[in-house]
C-alpha cells in the first residue's frame, strides 16, 4: 500500500514531548505494575499510562452607553428667510436607445441633456412625425415608467434646497417600414427655482443630541486529552543512581477549541433648530427656514457575530524507546565540599536509512551544513523507514455575519438616505491525514526476567520489548510516497548495576530490518542500511574550598569570573565515540558482517563560574588594646558544566532488506584536555574595602577541567550505547 507523505512527523515528536514532560503528564500504573528490591536497589516494572487532560474557559461581556446633549441659544441675529419660491426650469437627461433587427440587439446611440423647452420641442416633433407617417409608425408614451429623486436648486445662489420625487418617462416608437425600434428614456435631474429672501432679526435655539450604545459578549473554551501507553522499567538506589526505560506502544491525543464573539452598536445624532422673530418672539414658519437649519436625523445600528471551531484528533503507534540515567555523588570535610552530577538521555523510534554507498567505504557519510543534514561522499538515501504510524483528523469551521443599517434624514428637503449591509462568510475544512497503517493487526509483548545478583554483588536486570508485525512505514525519498510493511522489531537490554561502586552498564540486543513486502524488498536489493542515534549528555560539578592565607590583607575582597565555550558539528567535537572491535559484528541471513560507526557533534557547551572571597583575620593586641590583622581566609566556589548532543550513525553495509540482529557496545570517552576556548567572558567585582588599600584582581580562570572547571571531576567518563540509545557506564565514588 503506497500513499503520499503529506504531514510532518514533528507532530508525533510534539505529542511525545508533551507526554514525557513531568509538568504535563504523570504515569498512572496499572495492575501489571510491580515494585520490589534486590541488593539495596529498588526496581519497578509494568505498563504505565501517561495521560493528561484539561480545559479552559473564559467569558467577557460589556455594555457602554453615552448620551450627550448640547443647546446653543443666539439672540437677535440677522439671517435670510425664504418668502417665495417660483418654478423656473427643469433639466433632463435623455438616453436614446435603438434596436437593430439585423443585429438583434439594443444600444444607446446618444445621450442628450435637455431643459424643459428643448424637451417639449422634441416631443412635439415626435408627435408630428407620428401624424405624418400614420400607420407606418407606432408611438407609445409611458409617463410613469419609473420614479427618481430630483434635486431642487436655487438658480440665483446655486444652493441645494432639497430633493423631491418625479416620474421618469418612456417614449418609444416602432418603424413598420424597416423594423427599427427607438426609445427615449427621459430622466429629470434638477429643478431650478427662483427664491426670494428677506433679512430678519431672529432668535436661534439649536439643540444637538448624540446617543451611543455599544455591547459585546465573548467566550473562548479549550479542551485537550493526551494519553500514551508504555512499558516502564525503573531502578534506583535512592541516593546516587537512577535509571528509567520507557518502551512505548501507542499515543492518542485530541484537542478542540471554541470561540464566539458578538458585538452590537447603536449610534444616533439629532439636530433641531427653532427660530423666533426677535421683534415679537413669535415662531418663524418652517417654510421660511434656510434649508441648512431644517431638522437633521442620523441613525446607525448593527451587529457582528463570529464563531470558530478547531479540532484535531491523533492516533499513533510507535516503537519509541526512551532511556535516561542519572549519577550523583557528594563529599565534604573541613576544607572542601563537592557535588557531582551526570545525566544522559535519549529518545528514539526505529529509524532506518536505506542507501547506496557511492564511495564504497562501507558506511553512510553524513555532513551537517547550514541547511541541515546532507548525505556525502556520493551516497544516496533511497528510502527512510519509520517505526511509527498515525492518523490525524483536522477540522476547522468559521462563520462570520455582519448586519448594519445607517440612515440620514433632513426633514423639509425630502432627503432620506438609507444604506444596509448584510454579509455572511463561512469557512470549513476537514482533512484526514494518514501516515502508515495505524490499524494493522500487531502485537506488543514486553520482555522481563526477574533480576539476579552474582557473587560480586552486581545486579542484572533483563527487559525489553518485542513488536510483532509492526507496520514499518517506508518513505520513497524520490516520490514522497510511503509503503507500510509489517515487520518484527525487538529491543532487549541487560542492565548491570554494581551498588557498591555506583557503576551501571547496559548491553542491548536488537533485531530489525526484515522487509516482508516482496516488491519493496526487491527495491532494497543491493542497498545498505544505517540507523541514526541521538545522544545527549550533561555533567556538572560544584566545589567549595576554604583555605588559610598566611599573608595578612587589609580588607575583604571578592572577585568573580566566568568563561564558556561552544562548538558544533562544523567544528571539532570534544567527545570521542567508538565501537569496540568485538562488538562490531552483526548477522544477516546467518552470515556475519562488520558494522561501522560514525559520530557528528551537534552542539557542545562547556562553562565554568568562580567566586573567590578573601577575608582578613584579626586578633586583639596585648599591649595597647584594639585589633590587628594577622592573616586571611580564602573561600572559593567553582561551578562547572558540560552539555553535549551528538548524532551517531551505525551503518550496516550488507543488508538488502533482510533482518539484522546486532548486540553492539559503543564506548564514549570524554577527554577534559579537549575543552574548547573559542568564546570567553569574564566579570570581576570587588567589595568596598574597610580601609583605603590597593588590591589586585585575580585573573579569570580558563575553562580547562584539569585545573578549574572540574567537568565534572571524574577520572573518566565512558558510555555503553545500544539499540540507538546511549547508556553511560560512569565510574563514580559512593557518597561518604
Amino acid at each position: 500500500m503506497r500513499k503520499h507523505l503529506g504531514f510532518s512527523l514533528l507532530l508525533i515528536a510534539l505529542v511525545m514531548g508533551m507526554l514525557m514532560s513531568s509538568q504535563l503528564a504523570t504515569p498512572q500504573p496499572v495492575e501489571t505494575n510491580q515494585t520490589n528490591t534486590i541488593g539495596g536497589l529498588t526496581y519497578e516494572h509494568g505498563w504505565v499510562n501517561f495521560k493528561d487532560s484539561g480545559n479552559f474557559t473564559t467569558e467577557q461581556s460589556g455594555f457602554i452607553q453615552e448620551v450627550n446633549r448640547e443647546v446653543v441659544i443666539t439672540n437677535n441675529v440677522q439671517i435670510p428667510l425664504i418668502t417665495n419660491i417660483t418654478y423656473n426650469d427643469t433639466f433632463y437627461m435623455v438616453d436614446m436607445y435603438r434596436y437593430d433587427a439585423v443585429e438583434d440587439q439594443f444600444e444607446v446611440y446618444n445621450t442628450v441633456p435637455m431643459n424643459n423647452r428643448f424637451l417639449n420641442a422634441s416631443l412635439y416633433w415626435l408627435l408630428g412625425l407620428n401624424a405624418t407617417l400614420g400607420s407606418s409608425m407606432n408611438l407609445n408614451i409611458t409617463e410613469d415608467f419609473d420614479v427618481t429623486m430630483v434635486a431642487v436648486i436655487d438658480r440665483t445662489t446655486e444652493s441645494y434646497l432639497g430633493q423631491y420625487p418625479a416620474n421618469v418617462s418612456l417614449f418609444e416608437y416602432f418603424n413598420a417600414t424597416n423594423g427599427d425600434y427607438t426609445a427615449w428614456v427621459i430622466t429629470p435631474k434638477a429643478i431650478l427655482v427662483d427664491v426670494t429672501y428677506i433679512l430678519e432679526f431672529v432668535n436661534v435655539n439649536q439643540t444637538a443630541v448624540s446617543v451611543g450604545v455599544f455591547g459585546y459578549y465573548a467566550r473562548y473554551s479549550m479542551e485537550y486529552n493526551v494519553s500514551g501507553w508504555a512499558y516502564r522499567v525503573a531502578v534506583t538506589d535512592g541516593e546516587n543512581f537512577g535509571f528509567q526505560a520507557l518502551m512505548w506502544d501507542n499515543v492518542t491525543a485530541s484537542y478542540i477549541e471554541y470561540g464566539a464573539l458578538w458585538m452590537g452598536y447603536y449610534l444616533a445624532h439629532y439636530e433641531l433648530t427653532q427660530l423666533t422673530f426677535a421683534s415679537n418672539d413669535s415662531e418663524v414658519p418652517w417654510e421660511m427656514y434656510p434649508r441648512t437649519l431644517l431638522p437633521v436625523v442620523y441613525e446607525g445600528q448593527g451587529e457582528m457575530f463570529s464563531l470558530g471551531v478547531n479540532y484535531a484528533n491523533l492516533t499513533a503507534i510507535t516503537t519509541l524507546q526512551s532511556l535516561v540515567a542519572a549519577f550523583l555523588t557528594t563529599s565534604s570535610n573541613e576544607t572542601i565540599a563537592q557535588a557531582k552530577l551526570a545525566i544522559w538521555a535519549t529518545n528514539k523510534a526505529t529509524t532506518l536509512l536505506a542507501y547506496s554507498d557511492g564511495n564504497n567505504n562501507s558506511m553512510l557519510d553524513i555532513t551537517m551544513t547550514e541547511e541541515g543534514f546532507r548525505p556525502g561522499g556520493g551516497d544516496f538515501v533511497s528510502y527512510v523507514g519509520f517505526g511509527e504510524a498515525y492518523n490525524l483528523d483536522l477540522m476547522q469551521y468559521y462563520t462570520e455575519s455582519i448586519n448594519a443599517t445607517q440612515s440620514l434624514i433632513i426633514y423639509g428637503t425630502n432627503l432620506n438616505f438609507t444604506e444596509q449591509l448584510n454579509e455572511t462568510n463561512e469557512y470549513f475544512r476537514y482533512e484526514s491525514i494518514q501516515f502508515g497503517d495505524v490499524n494493522a493487526a500487531r502485537s506488543t509483548t514486553p520482555i522481563w526476567e526477574d533480576p539476579v545478583q552474582d557473587e560480586n554483588g552486581t545486579v542484572y536486570f533483563t527487559f525489553g520489548m518485542n513488536y510483532t508485525d509492526f507496520p514499518m512505514t517506508w518513505v520513497d525519498t524520490t516520490t514522497g510516497e510511503w509503503t507500510s510493511d509489517q515487520e518484527f522489531i525487538s529491543y532487549k537490554y541487560v542492565l548491570a548495576v554494581d551498588p557498591s561502586t555506583g557503576r551501571a552498564d547496559i548491553s542491548p540486543t536488537f533485531t530489525f530490518g526484515g522487509v516482508q513486502d516482496a516488491q519493496l524488498k526487491s527495491e532494497m536489493a543491493g542497498l545498505s542500511v544505517a540507523m541514526p542515534i541521538l545522544l545527549e549528555f550533561f555533567a556538572a560539578e560544584a566545589v567549595k574550598t576554604k583555605t588559610q592565607v598566611d599573608a595578612p590583607v587589609n580588607s575583604t575582597r571578592t572577585t568573580r569570573s566566568a568563561a564558556f565555550a561552544m562548538t558544533n558539528g562544523l567544528g571539532d567535537s570534544f567527545i570521542e565515540i567508538e565501537m569496540p572491535d568485538d562488538k562490531k559484528n552483526y548477522t544477516v541471513a546467518g552470515d556475519t558482517y562488520e558494522a561501522r560507526l560514525s559520530a557528528l557533534n551537534l552542539v557542545t557547551i562547556a562553562g565554568v563560574a568562580q567566586e573567590e572571597t578573601t577575608t582578613p583575620i584579626t586578633s586583639e593586641t596585648g599591649d595597647v588594646g584594639g585589633t590587628a590583622t594577622v592573616n586571611a581566609v580564602k573561600e572559593t566556589t567553582t561551578i562547572s558544566f558540560i552539555y553535549s548532543a551528538n548524532l551517531l550513525l551505525v551503518s550496516y553495509p550488507v543488508w538488502g532488506g533482510n533482518q539484522i540482529r546486532h548486540d553492539p557496545t559503543y564506548k564514549v570517552d570524554y577527554e577534559p584536555q579537549q575543552t574548547p576556548t573559542d568564546t570567553t567572558s569574564t566579570t570581576t567585582t570587588e567589595e568596598t574595602p574597610k580601609e583605603n588599600t590597593t588590591t589586585s584582581e585575580a585573573p579569570a580562570p580558563e575553562p580547562t577541567p584539569a585545573e578549574s572547571s572540574g567537568l565534572p571531576g571524574f577520572e573518566y567518563l565512558s558510555a555503553i550505547l545500544g539499540v540507538g540509545f546511549v547508556t553511560l557506564a560512569i565510574l563514580i565514588r559512593k557518597k561518604k
